[in-house]
């Protein structure tokens, strides 16, 4: 369960980190609510280590100023 905006590109994120076993970014993404937008950056971590949480994934969400706002893309 993941906010409208981020839903598509999350799931994205965390396949291609799963897939590639490293680390995917995804840069100003926009969510809406309340009537309002707020734009994050999400950074995607597949774990190979320690060895319990190999498979696991770790996710960060950074705050972007407003006035960077652009595209969204996948890195």
């Amino acid at each position: 369960m993941a906010r409208e905006g981020l839903r598509f590109d999350l799931g994205s994120a965390f396949q291609k980190a799963l897939r590639q076993k490293g680390t995917v970014t995804a840069k100003g993404l926009t969510i809406g609510e309340s009537g309002s937008t707020h734009t994050v950056d999400i950074t995607v971590k597949s774990i190979q280590e320690p060895e319990p949480l190999r498979g696991m994934v770790m996710i960060v969400f950074t705050d972007v100023e407003t006035s960077r706002q652009g595209k969204r893309r996948l890195a």
